[in-house]
């Protein structure tokens, strides 16, 4: 379930090759009674896939998913960038999803920079966007962009979609000059309309801004999937910001982290019946490096109190409010504690829970 792991295995290529192609970063996906596909954004930024039917042996024909002409509900054109991610759903369906960028030319045939997003294209519902935004920065993909990538998706054995991505914010830019990314999700119950599970997009939330070089928290590559209906959630957290391997950067000791969560709701559009237990949810993220949210659930509105201890049991920090029934949370800041394990205690309504959590700088 994640909590121990094997040393690094050597993947070197020992296969045949089943079709060659002009642009290299394909991505491929199984699903079931032998359906295996790969696709890609070429050269000429058009999503194209091939799909085999017979576990791999063969290929059918190059087809187009997202072509120069697909538009956004604006009408303006979406232009696939390089984060492809393909994903067979629980009924088959191959999904291809992908960062993207709009552009909207006028009368006279001059264009204007107008959303980066993400868009999920299916064979049953065709192309659709899951999240976009307005930006005016022409270097979409630079040092102060607003940008999303790396999206991933992964389907529960209910139906519920989830997504989690990088998101670049304009605000965190490190020492450096590029941004800091943190991690996000987006969940659905149809794959159509996207909601933030708890009613909370970001998952790491670990602004970094301005930090120098052995500092940053950039957390990058994000890769996901189910396991009963647990979500597990690996990436990397660069301490020298930077979307890319080129030459620049300091030599830091990056690592990935791994951070398992239970999925009970997305807010405004709720998956199944609402949780109506009283329940205290592991801190995310866990290790905390700077912030953590603690997320619990309250059977019916009233007063709570959750309270911080250090391993020799002193209480280090201390919430109290009103909460309503259902999904809450508080955020707390770790910048002022070493690093160890703590534990986190709610009580309410006479009810009470206890977690663990793990502060690692």
């Amino acid at each position: 379930l994640g909590q121990t792991w094997n040393t690094w295995q050597d993947l070197s290529f020992d296969g045949t090759v089943g079709f060659r192609t002009d642009f290299p970063a394909q991505q491929v996906a199984a699903g079931t009674g032998g359906r295996v596909a790969v696709s890609v954004a070429d050269s000429n930024s058009i999503q194209i896939y091939r799909i085999s039917e017979d576990y791999g042996a063969t290929w059918g024909n190059v087809q187009i998913a997202v072509d120069p002409y697909t538009t956004d509900p604006n009408g303006d054109t979406v232009v696939p960038y390089i984060h492809t991610h393909v994903f067979f759903d629980n009924d088959n369906y191959l999904h291809i999803l992908n960062s993207y960028y709009s552009w909207n030319y006028n009368s006279s045939g001059d264009s204007t920079l107008v959303y980066v997003g993400i868009f999920d294209w299916s064979e049953n519902n065709g192309f659709r966007y899951v999240t976009r935004e307005l930006t005016s920065n022409p270097q979409w993909y630079a040092t102060n962009a607003l940008n999303y990538a790396w999206p991933n998706m992964v389907q529960r054995t209910d139906g519920i979609f989830l997504i989690t991505y990088t998101k670049f914010d304009s605000t965190d830019i490190a020492a450096n000059g590029y941004a800091n990314g943190d991690i996000c999700w987006l969940g659905s119950i149809d794959g159509v309309s996207w909601y933030p599970p708890y009613g909370v997009n970001n998952l790491t939330n670990s602004r970094t801004p301005n930090a120098i070089a052995g500092e940053c928290e950039d957390d990058i590559y994000p890769d996901c999937a189910i396991l009963n209906d647990t979500l597990h959630l690996i990436w990397l957290i660069s301490l020298d910001a930077g979307q890319a391997f080129y030459g620049y950067g300091a030599t830091t000791e990056d690592g990935y982290w791994h951070w398992p969560g239970d999925i009970v709701g997305i807010a405004g559009k709720p998956m199944a019946k609402p949780a109506r237990n009283f329940m205290l949810n592991q801190s995310r993220p866990n290790p905390v490096r700077h912030s953590a949210d603690l997320s619990f659930n309250l059977p019916q509105a009233g007063e709570y109190e959750i309270k911080i201890y250090n391993v020799a049991g002193q209480s280090i920090k201390e919430f109290k409010g009103q909460g309503q029934a259902g999904i809450n949370s508080v955020s707390w800041n770790a910048g002022k504690v070493t690093n160890g394990i703590y534990f986190y205690k709610l009580t309410s309504g006479g009810n009470s829970a206890t977690r663990k959590l793990v502060v690692l700088k």
